[in-house]
Order: structure tokens, then sequence, then C-alpha cells
């Protein structure tokens, strides 16, 4: 049996590839990055509140989570300024992605030490091969 966070990931990728192929077009249509990030997340922004009113979800947050709420914020605002950007300025928006990918390295790296979750050898080895793929992408 496939663990639901591999199925959900794997959800992620196909939205988000989507996502990323239709901000292509927009971009070769001249929407600029601030206008499209406006409206990619005033409307995702919207999307979420129906979607909270729907599942009538309680809203029960402390001073605490309200600061990383806005931490998470800012990350993701210019985050986002700057993949699109990547998006659009690069020759194929595959190699933006593959580069935006390496995040990964800095996640799971950084896990074990804020989360105390687990790294082995062949997890490492895989960062690796990551990195050695990036090269490739960015280099040639």
């Amino acid at each position: 049996m496939i663990a639901s966070w591999v199925m959900y990931a794997f959800g992620s990728a196909v939205c988000f590839t989507g996502m990323t192929l239709v901000i292509k077009k927009l971009f070769l249509m001249n929407v600029p990055p601030l206008v499209l990030n406006m409206f990619i997340f005033g409307i995702t922004f919207t999307g979420f509140i129906i979607w909270n009113v729907i599942n009538k979800s309680k809203i029960h947050i402390g001073l605490s989570v309200i600061l990383f709420l806005v931490l998470a914020s800012v990350f993701a605002v210019f985050g986002n300024y700057l993949d699109v950007s990547a998006v659009k300025n690069a020759p194929n928006p595959g190699y933006a992605g593959a580069l935006k990918a390496t995040q990964i390295i800095l996640i799971a790296l950084l896990a074990p030490l804020l989360f105390n979750s687990n790294i082995s050898l062949l997890k490492i080895l895989g960062i690796i091969l990551v990195l050695i793929g990036a090269a490739i992408i960015s280099i040639f």
C-alpha cells in the first residue's frame, strides 16, 4: 500500500505542472509577474475561504501560530515572485522547476535539526544526485 503522503505529493506535482505551464503561457501573453501573482493568489485565497466555509472549519489560532503564519507568508510572497520570474525567464519552464526542486536539499538537511526527523545515507545520496542534476541543467 502506498502511503497517503506519496499520493498527495504526486497529485501536487500534477497540479503544479499545470500551474507552471499556464503561468508560462500567461507570460507569453505579456502578463507581468506581480499582476500574475496577485490574481493567482487572490483567487486561491478566495478558494480556500470557500473551502473552509463548506467544511465548517474551526479557526482557533494563538499568537505564536500567527507569527509563524506571517513568516510563512513573507517567504511565500518572495518565493512565489522569484519562482514565476524564473519560469518567465527560463528557456524551458521545466528548467526553473528543476532548480527550484533543489529546495529539497535544504529541507532534508534542516528537518533533522528543526523537527528531529531522520535522514539516512541513502537519502543523502539522493540529495547528491539532485545537486548533480541541478548542475547539469544550470550549466549546460
